[in-house]
């Protein structure tokens, strides 16, 4: 599956409490995503991939996950209804 790029300025974006922590979100065409992780622009390749072992989650209706982009940063979101193994989630913080 082909990573969803979207612009970061054509999201809305918001803020919620999720295990006690404040945590950011946005939306994007109907769905809800939670912020992930954030990479450099000079990593683009580390956020692809990182994408990649996201979007084994996802369904046929919507992406599991997607990458927002600005000239500063790309960004990792997943979508709020996928809850992540532990094993991906500790590769995630290593990426």
């Amino acid at each position: 599956m082909i990573p969803t790029v979207v612009n970061e300025r054509s999201v809305r974006s918001f803020r919620f409490y999720r295990d006690g922590y404040l945590c950011e979100g946005i939306c994007y065409g109907n769905t809800l995503y939670r912020l992930v992780k954030t990479f450099g622009k000079h990593e683009e390749d580390s956020a692809y991939s990182c994408c990649g072992q996201l979007l084994q989650y996802s369904s046929a209706d919507h992406p599991a996950a997607i990458i927002t982009t600005s000239p500063q940063q790309y960004r990792l979101w997943a979508e709020l209804r996928v809850e992540l193994p532990s094993d991906a989630a500790v590769a995630l913080q290593y990426a």
